[in-house]
């Protein structure tokens, strides 16, 4: 972490080193440094898709599913190939915004954007109770 407090000391306009500390921190569970750096973000670059993501999944974590909600959309808005944001906002509706339709559409998005999520999501469409894998933060890029 002190590599990237050193770059944001040296460059306090790298919206990256913000996304990758907030990361960090969201790891070491300082949700609230999390946060601050997810937000720092994206006032550093609105156009900065991974970081709506990662404040999506936080937001998500912290039971604020409109909150996260809003950040998907938003990731999924900025780059509309974002599979893992379009898998992610379907286990939330399914899970937290009881809209299986809504999360079975997003979740043939994300299959379409990234072939290995076959292997994910067939298990998950099948499945006749309400669980669901916990939301994933890597797979394919945005």
């Amino acid at each position: 972490m002190s590599d990237l407090d050193r770059a944001i000391a040296l460059n306090p306009q790298f919206a990256e080193a913000y996304r990758n500390r907030g990361t960090m921190k969201d790891k070491l569970n300082d949700i609230q440094g999390a946060l601050a750096d997810f937000d720092r973000a994206i006032a550093l670059n609105p156009q900065y898709a991974t970081a709506y993501y990662n404040r999506g999944i936080l937001k998500d974590d912290l039971n604020d599913s409109q909150g996260a909600l809003a950040d998907y959309n938003q990731a999924i808005s900025l780059s509309p190939q974002y599979a893992t944001a379009y898998y992610n906002r379907g286990i939330l509706k399914k899970n937290k915004l009881d809209d299986s339709q809504g999360a079975l559409a997003d979740y043939n998005q994300a299959i379409f954007h990234c072939a290995p999520f076959i292997l994910i999501l067939i298990p998950i469409c099948l499945m006749a109770d309400s669980t669901a894998p916990e939301p994933i933060e890597h797979s394919c890029s945005a």
